[in-house]
C-alpha cells in the first residue's frame, strides 16, 4: 500500500511526505509537498481530573476558588457518594474510547481514596497513566510508597500550594522509583520557575502566565507543556498566544476538569486551533506525539482521507482506516 501527499505524525515525529506499508512494516520518503491525506498516532490525552466530570453545575469562580486546595471542587468531593463519581469516570473513559485515543494522563487527588475510585475500571484499548497526590502536606513515606504501587507518579497541583521542600520530597521519590512527576505551573499567576525546575518535573501543565524567559528555561530542558484550551477560556486566562509557539517547544494537549468540558481530545485539539491560533499539522503533532516520550510508541496507526486541518476543526470525522504496524522506517 502506498500513500502519498500525507502529513505524517508518528513515532515521535512528524513529517510530510508518502507512507509505504508491507505486511506491517511502514517505510516512509519525506517530501516537501501540501497534504491532502492525515496519517497518525492515536492520540493522546495530556491531562485529565475525570474525578470532578459528576458534578453537574459549575459555579463561575476563580482558579483557586473553584479547583485549588479546599475549594468548591474539593468540598463537593467529599460530600458525594463514591459511586457516583465512580459512574462519571466510566462515562468520561467511553468518551475517551470513541475517540481512539491510546493513552490519558489524569491527576488523581485525595491520597489512597482518589486511586480507589478506579480500581476494576475497564479501560478499554486506553492505557491510562496515573498520576496520584499525597492526601495532606506532611511527608508520609508509608503513604507515598503506597501511592507508588498503584500508579505512574504523582501529579501536583502547583507549587504554592505546598512547603517546597515537601514538594523536593515527594518528585524525588517519584524519580527514584522510575515515575514520573508533574506539576500545574503559572496558570493564574506567575510562579518561580526556578523553584519548579528544582522538582524535575517531567512536565508542566497550563503555564499561561509564565514568561518568555520561563518558556526558554523550559525549552532548554526539554520539558513539554501541557495546554488545556477549553479551561483555559473557562477561566479566562488572558495571555499572548505567541509563547506557545517558540522554537524548539514541546507542547501536549489536554481536556483538564471533566466538571468543565468532556474529555473530548478531538474537540480540544478544535479549541486550540481557535484560541491559541496554532497550525492544524503542530495540533495534531502535539496530541499524537509529545507524549510518547512517557506512553512509548503504539501499534497502529489512523489514516484521515483529509487534510490536517479537516481533522482538526471536524472533532465528528473518524479515521477512514487502522494500520497495524510492527516497524517504522523513516528514509
Amino acid at each position: 500500500m502506498i500513500l502519498e501527499n500525507a502529513f505524517i505524525s508518528i513515532h515521535e515525529k512528524a513529517v510530510k511526505g508518502t507512507l509505504i506499508y508491507e505486511n506491517g512494516t511502514v517505510y516512509i520518503k519525506e517530501k516537501d509537498i501540501d497534504p491532502e491525506i492525515t496519517i497518525t498516532s492515536p492520540f493522546i490525552n495530556a491531562h485529565t481530573h475525570l474525578g470532578d466530570g459528576f458534578i453537574e453545575s459549575v459555579p463561575r469562580l476563580d482558579v483557586k476558588s473553584l479547583v485549588g486546595p479546599g475549594g468548591f471542587k474539593a468540598k463537593m468531593l467529599q460530600i458525594t457518594d463514591r459511586e457516583k463519581i465512580r459512574d462519571s469516570i466510566k462515562y468520561s473513559i467511553k468518551i475517551m474510547n470513541g475517540e481512539y485515543i491510546s493513552s490519558f494522563f489524569d491527576f488523581r487527588e485525595s491520597g489512597m481514596e482518589g486511586l480507589k475510585l478506579l480500581e476494576n475500571l475497564d479501560f478499554g484499548n486506553i492505557t491510562p497513566f496515573i498520576l496520584s497526590r499525597p492526601a495532606g502536606k506532611e511527608l508520609d513515606k508509608t503513604e507515598l510508597n503506597e501511592l507508588l504501587k498503584l500508579s505512574s507518579g504523582f501529579g501536583m497541583s502547583g507549587i504554592n500550594d505546598y512547603p517546597l521542600h515537601f514538594l523536593e520530597e515527594v518528585s524525588l521519590y517519584a524519580k527514584n522509583n522510575n515515575k514520573l512527576f508533574a506539576i500545574h505551573a503559572s496558570e493564574a499567576e506567575r510562579e518561580n520557575i526556578d523553584e519548579i525546575l528544582r522538582l524535575n518535573p517531567d512536565f508542566v501543565i497550563h503555564m499561561y502566565n509564565g514568561s518568555i524567559e520561563d518558556f526558554e528555561k523550559l525549552i532548554a530542558r526539554d520539558i513539554p507543556i501541557i495546554i488545556c484550551p477549553s479551561s483555559a477560556i473557562f477561566f479566562n486566562h488572558k495571555f499572548d498566544t505567541g509563547k506557545f509557539k517558540l522554537d524548539g517547544i514541546k507542547i501536549g494537549i489536554g481536556t483538564d476538569n471533566a466538571m468543565i468540558t468532556v474529555p473530548s481530545i478531538r474537540s480540544e485539539m478544535r479549541i486550540a486551533w481557535l484560541y491559541f491560533s496554532m497550525e492544524a499539522e503542530k495540533i495534531i503533532e502535539y496530541s499524537t506525539i509529545t507524549m510518547q516520550r512517557f506512553t512509548g510508541k503504539p501499534n497502529n496507526i489512523l489514516i484521515f482521507n483529509k487534510k490536517p486541518q479537516k481533522v482538526v476543526r471536524d472533532p465528528f470525522y473518524r479515521p477512514d482506516r487502522f494500520l497495524k504496524i510492527n516497524e517504522i522506517n523513516f528514509e
